[in-house]
């Protein structure tokens, strides 16, 4: 069975939140990038807000997403060891 990513876009108070839960692999991080891609041109005034709250495993290419909406002003948000350790390093990363 592959593996599963639920992606949930809701807007509230001019915040435009993009909800992830699984994994963030393989076919699942293109579909991510369309989703991102319609929830930026659907809310050009919002703040984005990625989730990530629920995501269990992020591959090498996930993360370059991730980082890819950081560096455009998404604020990513987690909690949990693996989510805090991306998201360090993400902070870290330099702006293409």
């Amino acid at each position: 069975m592959a593996p599963m990513l639920r992606i949930t876009i809701m807007e509230e108070h001019d915040v435009a939140t993009i909800r992830l839960e699984g994994k963030l692999v393989g076919p699942w991080v293109e579909e991510l990038e369309r989703c991102w891609n319609t929830a930026m041109t659907g809310w050009r005034n919002s703040q984005l807000l990625v989730d990530l709250n629920m995501v269990t495993f992020v591959d090498a290419s996930g993360r370059a997403l991730l980082t890819k909406m950081h560096n455009a002003g998404a604020k990513l948000m987690g909690r949990g060891i693996l989510t805090t350790y991306i998201l360090e390093q993400i902070g870290h990363c330099q702006a293409d």
